[in-house]
């Protein structure tokens, strides 16, 4: 029997290798993970319906494996009629409970956005509709529209809470997170992404396009513990500093009920504070809402507490006295209501939604006076 003789550093190679019909060796065809675009053998591809073996990516295979029994499922029911769509709202209601439904909830309009009457809602601006129809994102980025009454939520994640409760108030929402990679959001921008919404257009925006070349934060830092500097320089360096712009449209079926038809999303990968610096304090640009919703001090990796009414980010946003509107302050899972932990805010109401899988409770505060 013919035997081939391998060398022992061969077995070590990344790739696997066969042998051609000329006898050389020859790496095996390979393709991208639909998820984080790392290279991956075809055979793996294959067998996992186009993902690689990694965690994040398993986790996203069986997202969409639950996505498409979840639609195959609504599918069967309504082609049987145990499901009917309601003519008013587009929702999805059991034929049975259909008539009730449109006539408790629908009728005359009863049926508006879930928080249209704790948050007042405004038109859609003209800035927004105007990129809506264009081919492109422009470049520069439209910095003055973007964070004029917008959301700025920082420490983020990747958390869709305040596009549910603050969408219509605002149509601009400003994200900003030192833990959260450019591929994690891109995946989650390609995902069906915001109920109700769809991707429109999408662009990476670069530094230069913010804050003029050369500058440098101005606001003080200062440590409100001893593992804070450590936390602020491990935070700092594993982030690659990225920025992606994308504007979503509502999807035809639904309706002024789930929210307005456009809103603008801007995520920056970076230190809260020095973004905060950057885009609103540097302009005298004031957001409208603020999200304080688990900023994760300590464990959760920030290197200090943004509810803290006495800490660095709290006192660079109320330096000059012009304090946000309404502020989203909240947490993971089930609570009672809080008070606001800063001076000059009412709770108006406290919500709970559900996002990517998680319980949130959080509590609506406006600002009642000048401080």
């Amino acid at each position: 029997m013919l035997r081939i003789l391998v060398p022992s550093a061969a077995l070590r190679r990344p790739l696997r290798q066969t042998l051609g019909h000329t006898g050389q060796v020859m790496a095996e065809s390979k393709t991208t993970c639909q998820a984080c675009g790392v290279a991956i053998l075809e055979a793996t591809a294959k067998a996992t319906g186009g993902y690689c073996r990694s965690y994040w990516c398993e986790e996203k295979r069986r997202a969409r494996e639950r996505a498409d029994q979840q639609r195959a499922d609504i599918e069967v029911r309504l082609n049987t009629g145990k499901l009917q769509r309601c003519p008013e709202c587009g929702n999805l209601i059991r034929s049975f409970r259909l008539k009730t439904h449109i006539d408790e909830k629908c009728a005359m309009g009863v049926r508006g956005h879930p928080y249209a009457r704790v948050l007042p809602h405004v038109p859609v601006p003209e800035w927004l509709r105007r990129l809506a129809d264009a081919d492109a994102l422009p470049v520069p980025i439209a910095a003055r529209e973007v964070l004029g009454e917008s959301c700025f939520y920082p420490s983020s994640g990747l958390d869709g809470s305040p596009v549910l409760l603050a969408n219509g108030c605002v149509h601009s929402f400003v994200y900003v997170d030192y833990g959260t990679t450019r591929d994690a959001v891109l995946g989650t921008l390609s995902s069906p992404g915001f109920r109700h919404y769809r991707l429109l257009l999408q662009r990476e925006v670069g530094r230069h396009e913010l804050v003029p070349d050369g500058w440098t934060p101005t606001v003080r830092y200062w440590f409100d513990d001893p593992g804070a500097h450590d936390r602020l320089m491990a935070g700092q360096q594993g982030c690659e500093p990225f920025g992606i712009w994308s504007i979503w449209r509502r999807v035809e079926e639904r309706d002024e009920r789930v929210g307005p038809r456009l809103f603008s999303f801007l995520f920056l990968g970076g230190e809260a504070l020095a973004c905060h610096d950057g885009l609103y304090r540097r302009t005298g640009v004031v957001p409208k809402v603020m999200a304080l919703i688990q900023p994760g001090h300590a464990f959760g990796g920030n290197w200090t507490d943004f509810t803290d009414p006495v800490g660095p980010l709290w006192r660079a946003v109320s330096e000059k006295g012009a304090l946000p509107d309404y502020l989203l302050m909240g947490s993971y899972g089930r609570r009672r209501p809080e008070r606001c932990p800063f001076d000059g805010y009412e709770r108006l109401r406290a919500v709970a939604t559900r996002d990517s899988g998680q319980n949130r409770t959080i509590d609506i505060f406006r600002r009642v006076r000048v401080t």
